[in-house]
């Protein structure tokens, strides 16, 4: 039997503990701009999630997250290609691929529920979204409200891999 385990092996798996975070991503965003690029993530082929929570005031309706994914007619088209506005960039989406989450309540999938703070109504939208492809693929995620006043809310964001401690909080692109 071996000496005991020193304070050195306590700092370096607290240290992993530290490093294995899933992606988290949030902010407040308030802005002009009808469509931002927010996150990106490599998903695996098997098993991909986002969870994410938004929120933001019903008066500011309605806005989308858009999912992208690295083919050449999807992310590439739409990003740092000149002029295209916003409306142009959500024509690639292919809405066979539930690429768009409606931030309503009608939209089911969204998890969008009014709630009242103050005077103020707001829609707070909690759901999530996997993901499966045939193999490993980027998805880029944006927001768009096309033909309003610029985009104001809240969000938080949280992108895994796969359901194996190894492999489900990093994007597949930081593997080993």
């Amino acid at each position: 039997m071996g000496p005991p385990a020193g304070p050195g092996l306590l700092l370096l798996l607290l240290g992993s503990l530290r490093i294995s975070a899933a992606k988290y991503v949030r902010g407040n965003l308030s802005t002009k701009e009808d469509w931002v690029f927010l996150t990106r993530f490599c998903f695996l082929s098997d098993y991909g999630r986002l969870e994410f929570r938004f929120k933001y005031p019903e008066a500011k309706c309605c806005e989308n997250i858009l999912l992208y994914f690295d083919d050449p007619s999807q992310w590439p088209a739409v990003y740092k290609k000149g002029s295209k506005d916003c409306f142009m960039k959500e024509s690639v989406i292919r809405p066979e691929n539930n690429q768009v989450i409606n931030l309503t309540t009608q939209y089911v999938w969204s998890g969008c529920q009014e709630i009242k703070e103050g005077e103020t109504s707001y829609l707070s939208c909690n759901s999530g979204r996997s993901f499966r492809s045939v193999r490993e693929r980027w998805w880029y995620i944006a927001l768009s409200k096309c033909g309003g006043d610029g985009l104001q809310l809240e969000y938080e964001m949280t992108l895994t891999n796969g359901k194996s401690f190894w492999t489900r909080h990093f994007s597949a692109d930081e593997f080993g």
